[in-house]
């Protein structure tokens, strides 16, 4: 099965946990949100990628451990926009 055949798209429900690439471990989400500085009010608006049942992606702040492409592989970036209210 391609990878594009099992991502889909979700909300911040609370508890998630991610591990951004590079990082020794995992954190929760909404400790992640607080060190990037993200505003509460967006949070919940950030696309969460997942591919299967694991958290693959967050909008375009980062791509967890085991989703990055490596050195001269192809891969997808993502963009997301938060229309203006």
């Amino acid at each position: 099965m391609e990878l594009a055949d099992n991502l889909r798209v979700g909300f911040r429900q609370g508890g998630e946990r991610c591990r951004p690439a590079g990082r020794a471990g995992s954190a929760s989400l909404k400790k992640l949100f607080q060190e990037y500085d993200l505003e509460p009010w967006l949070r919940g608006r950030v696309p969460l990628i997942y591919a299967g049942d694991e958290l693959a992606a967050v909008g375009d702040l980062w791509v967890s451990e085991g989703f990055q492409a490596s050195p001269g592989e192809g891969g997808w970036r993502l963009t997301w926009n938060y229309p203006d209210e």
